[in-house]
């Protein structure tokens, strides 16, 4: 939030809102399968509601900026979407591995996971132009192509 120019008594309050926040998950209240209580690491709630929205969109508010010509990041909710547009095919598989690279590596630093089996891809291209085949792998992890999102 100091990256964004939140300072004084709403940056107290907001820090305090996420420090010391406690966790477990739960299996079944049914058979009583649960794990013990333990300190957050990362801060926030894991429920979903306007505070922790507004929270996480600040958060990830300065993912946009790793694109790069031929690039878009879109944000939606907790959804992101990339954009790489290129006449070249070369272009676009190079430009594609970049921007998955730069986007993992901004997961990692900022204590996010990529959920690598929801990662899909969708190809388009001009009523003229070749179909084309594209293998997207990052680290062993196969993206897969689909029709619709």
């Amino acid at each position: 939030m100091k990256f964004c120019g939140v300072t004084g008594k709403f940056y107290n309050l907001v820090k305090s809102y996420l420090d010391g926040r406690y966790q477990k998950v739960i299996l079944s209240h049914k058979n009583s399968i649960e794990s013990t209580w333990g300190k957050s690491k990362t801060g926030g709630t894991t429920r979903i509601n306007l505070g922790t929205h507004f929270f996480f969109q600040i958060y990830i508010n300065d993912l946009p900026k790793l694109a790069t010509i031929g690039t878009k990041i879109i944000l939606y909710a907790d959804d992101t979407s990339v954009i790489v547009t290129s006449p070249s095919l070369k272009n676009v598989e190079t430009q594609i591995d970049k921007i998955y690279e730069d986007i993992n590596n901004w997961f990692k630093t900022h204590q996010l996971v990529l959920h690598y089996n929801k990662t899909r891809y969708l190809k388009f291209n001009t009523k003229n132009g070749r179909d084309y085949d594209l293998k997207l792998n990052y680290q062993g992890y196969h993206v897969k192509s689909s029709t619709n999102t």
